[in-house]
């Protein structure tokens, strides 16, 4: 692969780095990462290219820049047709999960600066249309898999899959209609305009590499809160210290309006982490054992999830007193809980 690179790009590669997920190598000033092309174009990786280089450019030396090669293009073609292109990235951060709110809040700060709205990676504003279509699909997986003839018999994560799809569906629908009262909430402020953040919180985004597809167009709350949902998948109930944490240094440093403060709790009603996981079994068509028993953690984690939730809703709106309580959460549950 270092032949192919040479042939292509003008770094001086000093040596490959072993990595368990990436293909890295060392150049003088930094790295190169070598990513899969598939089912990528031009138009995206301009795109991407553009929103990487800002934040690096604003002190974010860990965020992976698409590289154009000496054939002028980003793509490739690499070792047995392999289509790829490289990213270039300062350093490697090595931050702590105990700082992802400061983290967030200067990451946030330096992407609301950036003055286009991409056109492939925009998600601002379109959470209510993106959820409405995840909860369509969720609606068609259950109707195939119950016209399917073996669910109930030879497939367990089936059967115990459509069972519980009714009440993650009623979730979302809870989320969205959240959502939607949020959105007529008009204590806006300037935090709340869109900039650059996540399309994913895991991995931390202050540690490795940040790389490119990872950046969207959105609201901050996104960020805010999926780094919450993770730290309570990780931890449960024991993460709320962390949480409050996250909260209160992300306020220190940016503020969290009214309106960005209703976004988070929406986010985080919506049941991301079940769709993931649905999503990956579905593309897999993994239906093991092995899914079943990870279904079942994910049903006893609910539980816990929920209480996690009320306790978020009492920092988010302690002294908010035009939020209505969301009286369906568990009341009770016990301390732990960890995915």
């Amino acid at each position: 692969m270092k032949e192919d690179l040479q042939r292509y790009y003008s770094f001086e590669i000093r040596e490959q780095i072993p990595h368990s997920k990436l293909d890295l190598f060392q150049v003088d000033n930094g790295y190169i990462i070598v990513r899969s092309g598939r089912h990528i174009t031009e138009k995206m990786l301009y795109e991407q290219y553009m929103m990487t280089s800002f934040m690096q450019r604003n002190g974010f030396s860990h965020v992976a820049v698409p590289v154009y090669s000496d054939i002028g293009s980003f793509l490739v073609t690499l070792e047995r047709g392999k289509i790829a292109f490289v990213c270039f990235a300062r350093k490697q951060a090595k931050g702590k999960i105990e700082d992802i709110g400061s983290f967030l809040a200067s990451f946030h700060e330096a992407g609301s600066r950036y003055p286009y709205t991409p056109e492939m990676f925009n998600r601002y504003g379109l959470w209510k249309q993106n959820w409405e279509r995840i909860i369509d699909e969720m609606e068609q997986v259950r109707d195939s898999l119950t016209e399917s003839s073996d669910w109930l018999t030879s497939a367990k994560w089936k059967k115990l899959w459509i069972e519980t799809s009714f009440y993650y569906i009623g979730l979302a629908e809870n989320a969205i209609q959240f959502l939607t009262e949020s959105e007529r909430d008009q204590r806006f402020t300037r935090a709340d305009q869109g900039g650059i953040a996540l399309n994913r919180i895991s991995p931390y985004p202050n540690e490795g590499f940040i790389l490119p597809f990872r950046l969207v167009h959105d609201h901050p709350s996104r960020d805010l809160a999926e780094a919450i949902r993770e730290l309570f998948i990780q931890n449960g109930t024991r993460a709320l210290p962390n949480v409050r944490k996250a909260l209160k240094d992300y306020e220190n440093q940016r503020s969290l309006s009214a309106f960005g403060k209703r976004l988070i709790f929406a986010r985080l009603l919506f049941p991301v982490h079940f769709i993931d996981f649905t999503k990956e079994v579905i593309e897999k068509k993994d239906f093991s054992d092995q899914k079943y028993e990870e279904l079942k953690k994910w049903l006893r984690f609910q539980s816990v999830y929920e209480q996690c939730l009320k306790s978020v809703f009492y920092e988010l709106f302690q002294d908010d007193r035009s939020i209505p309580n969301i009286t369906w959460l568990q009341p009770n549950i016990g301390p732990e809980g960890k995915v």
